[in-house]
């Protein structure tokens, strides 16, 4: 029988670091009930962040070596620990998935990874307001220093919508196999239950009584004020992060006037600014529209269309260095050919002034022996003595 695997792939700000404490910290009550949480792919010991990572390459050399060597046969190492577990439902969680792979062939890497399982992906909305605010903010406050909300929406296009992502998800492993969930109904201290009760209905492990996570941080939310504060921090390359250990402090004693880093309002504005729009007639969290979209283009067009506009680049580059070959290579013959001309012009200049030479002692030569004729024409006309 094959094994069932529920992959979470986020999204983030959907209480993913607080469900997966719980989900590590309930580990021995999970695999009692049967289900197993895999170690390798872990980060931090709760996450399965280094998987999306296994396939980007490009960015291995940005770790310390002992992280970069583990990469290249990540995948392979995790599903040998999945075979050999002796459990038949696994769950792995990265909010990764959904937010840094972002390509198609990615997503089709781990459907080939996990071919030989039936797999569902697990998707965690969020109402779309709350989570660009939240988003945005986490960003800021990680080092993006001055980044404007319109420089987000246009970085991660419809990153939030569930639509978008059962879309591109889909395509792989099939609609059937997407199970939706909302954030505003799982959150707060209950969310491990309520996350395995959508995906284990009637399952032994809802009896159970979870353990809450001593160690768990929750990721803290800024108020519009501090954040124009902590831009202003980063602009001058300063450290914000002590001012960050003060601020949720404060939090602890008051409740600031401002819970929302961004209005939808100001959201909209800037969404009005990058051509963007949410379809109201849908679900809070609907599919973001573009003026491409609107123009009929659906995104597999759009991506294929950046994907054909990006080889014509690239054949134009390739031309350009050839043709910038030939003319450096034609540069360096007419180089040559002009040192020939001038070697040449300086021999014809050599042998015209041996010519000159010539000519002149010729000149000389004729005039002497016209002075001998004419001397012995003289002789040849003079009597001779008796």
């Amino acid at each position: 029988m094959r094994k069932k695997l529920f992959l979470h792939i986020g999204l983030p700000k959907t209480g993913t670091t607080f469900l997966q404490c719980q989900l590590e910290f309930n580990r021995d009550k999970l695999r009692s009930n049967g289900i197993y949480v895999p170690k390798i792919g872990q980060l931090v010991g709760r996450d399965h962040n280094l998987l999306a990572l296994a396939l980007q390459p490009e960015r291995w050399d940005q770790f310390p070596a002992d992280i970069s060597a583990r990469l290249p046969s990540l995948w392979h190492d995790l599903l040998e620990e999945i075979d050999n577990c002796g459990y038949q439902t696994i769950l792995v969680t990265s909010e990764t998935f959904s937010w840094e792979l972002k390509t198609q062939e990615q997503i089709k890497s781990v459907r080939d990874y996990l071919v030989n399982y039936d797999v569902k992906i697990v998707l965690c909305e969020r109402n779309p307001y709350d989570f660009i605010s939240s988003m945005y903010g986490h960003l800021i406050r990680t080092g993006r220093g001055p980044y404007p909300l319109d420089s987000f929406l246009l970085e991660f296009p419809y990153y939030w919508s569930a639509a978008f992502q059962k879309k591109r998800w889909g395509e792989f492993f099939g609609d059937d196999n997407f199970i939706l969930l909302s954030y505003e109904n799982i959150k707060g201290e209950f969310i491990l239950h309520k996350f395995l009760n959508a995906l284990f209905p009637g399952h032994a492990i809802l009896s159970e009584i979870f353990d809450a996570s001593p160690d768990v941080d929750p990721n803290l939310s800024l108020s519009p004020r501090f954040l124009r504060f902590m831009e202003e921090l980063s602009a001058n390359r300063i450290d914000g992060a002590p001012y960050v250990n003060l601020y949720s402090e404060v939090l602890n004693t008051l409740v600031p006037l401002e819970r929302q880093m961004l209005s939808p309002a100001d959201i909209d504005e800037a969404m009005k600014r990058c051509g963007m729009v949410f379809d109201s007639s849908n679900s809070t969290a609907s599919k973001m529209s573009h003026p491409r979209e609107q123009a009929g283009l659906s995104l597999e067009q759009m991506g294929k269309d950046l994907q054909d506009r990006t080889q014509e680049l690239v054949d134009t580059r390739r031309t350009l260095v050839e043709r910038t070959e030939r003319l450096e290579q034609a540069s360096k013959d007419l180089l040559e050919r002009t040192q020939e001309l001038v070697e040449t012009r300086q021999a014809l200049l050599e042998r015209t002034a041996e010519l000159v030479d010539t000519r002149q002692i010729l000149a000389e030569r004729t005039e002497r022996l016209e002075q001998v004729s004419k001397t012995r024409r003289i002789d040849c006309t003079m009597p001779k003595k008796k």
